[in-house]
């Protein structure tokens, strides 16, 4: 799978905010991950294609893999693309990281352009050190081998979500994050939340400026713009 260069550059240029904004008023109102998933630092920002890697908790000892059985712990490596965005689906597991730092050069060499953990990373300074964006819930140098690993990847997802339970994710929907958190748009609908998110960023513009200006009261500057006129529910697509 190749990123489409075009949306990339259209997504880049707009804010969390805005693009959940144009989401909600699209009929998708639950596609930001939960407040608990931010960056290590917050200049990070991701912007790219979805790819969906999902793990499982064991109890006890984990199986061992049939002898020349694919394992997907390696075997994605394989399937990462330029520019795309990894998410882990740590399947409810906090006890120890999903993450550290040589699997992260790992990803990155492949193509990998950041990291989104609904979980715990270690290495942390190491991440900042080299540039590499992760969003990730909490902290641990606990090391989860042998309690917990990797057992899919490119399948669909579930992280934990902000205004639900859950977002669910599927392979090549686009992620955008920053300083305020990560957004899942569906692949399906990106193009088109590109557009509508553009406009409204013009509309935010052209109200900060009024608003900075002082010229006008807050109530005359909204009702002069109807920043969501242009937006068309997903039944209407």
């Amino acid at each position: 799978m190749k990123m489409d260069t075009g949306t990339h550059i259209a997504l880049s240029k707009l804010s969390t905010g805005v693009v959940w904004d144009t989401l909600r008023v699209m009929g998708l109102p639950h596609q930001a991950l939960h407040h608990s998933i931010k960056g290590l630092e917050t200049s990070m920002t991701l912007c790219g294609p979805a790819f969906c890697v999902k793990g499982q908790t064991w109890f006890g000892t984990p199986p061992k893999p049939a002898t020349n059985k694919p394992q997907p712990r390696y075997e994605l490596f394989e399937h990462l693309y330029d520019g795309c965005i990894m998410l882990i689906d740590s399947g409810g597991y906090e006890e120890a990281v999903l993450m550290g730092e040589n699997f992260a050069i790992s990803a990155v060499g492949a193509g990998c352009k950041g990291f989104v953990l609904d979980g715990a990373l270690r290495d942390a300074t190491s991440m900042v050190e080299q540039k590499i964006p992760v969003f990730n819930r909490f902290l641990t140098p606990a090391s989860s081998a042998g309690s917990w690993s990797i057992v899919g990847y490119e399948v669909p997802i579930q992280l934990k979500g902000q205004t639900h339970a859950t977002v669910n994710v599927m392979p090549g929907d686009w992620i955008l994050a920053d300083r305020d958190g990560v957004v899942v748009i569906p692949g399906r609908h990106v193009d088109k939340v590109a557009e509508y998110a553009a406009r409204v960023e013009e509309v935010e513009i052209e109200t900060r400026k009024l608003l900075v200006a002082g010229l006008q009261d807050r109530k005359t500057i909204y009702e002069k713009f109807d920043r969501f006129s242009h937006v068309k529910h997903i039944d209407q697509l």
